[in-house]
């Protein structure tokens, strides 16, 4: 088993910038202080125009929603297990709801960013999906910040869905 530091780590890596393949920025607002200058990845929103063409639908909000409540069901998928793996067994049930949110999540996001014919059907899975890690976070909530983040987010991720379908 892995300490707390590890799993800290481990979510800082998933849960920095985008979660599609990361691209080195040279743009000096975003090179961090404190790490030498190395150019961080890029974050939602951060897009620059130069240099190609292409058409936005002009809001971004789903893909934020999405984007939010992956990072925080990764947070949770951590801390449950990190919990598990102590003998605490009444957070299978939301270890399960997460990893089935995150994985119908994460394909509604590459299909809405694709602008997919399948869309609209996925959407209606990663809803329900969304709905189901919210109930089981909420059991936790009050107990757990981070079931209590991923709760928040689930709920507002699937009124996202909601409204694509």
């Amino acid at each position: 088993m892995f300490g707390l530091a590890a799993a800290a780590a481990f979510v800082g890596c998933r849960t920095g910038g985008q979660r599609s393949a990361p691209t080195l920025t040279a743009d000096p607002d975003r090179v961090a202080a404190d790490d030498g200058g190395t150019p961080q990845p890029p974050r939602p929103g951060d897009h620059h125009h130069e240099g190609h063409d292409h058409a936005h639908d002009g809001d971004d909000t789903f893909a934020r929603t999405v984007h939010d409540c992956l990072a925080a069901g990764d947070a949770c998928a951590i801390h449950c297990r990190l919990l598990l793996g102590q003998g605490d067994r009444e957070m299978a049930d939301c270890a399960a709801s997460v990893d089935d949110m995150l994985a119908t999540v994460e394909a509604i996001r590459k299909l809405h960013a694709a602008k997919s014919k399948h869309t609209k059907a996925q959407a209606r899975v990663a809803a329900a999906a969304s709905r189901t890690c919210e109930e089981a976070c909420r059991q936790h909530a009050a107990k757990h910040a981070s079931c209590k983040r991923c709760m928040e987010a689930c709920a507002k991720t699937a009124a996202a869905c909601d409204a694509l379908g």
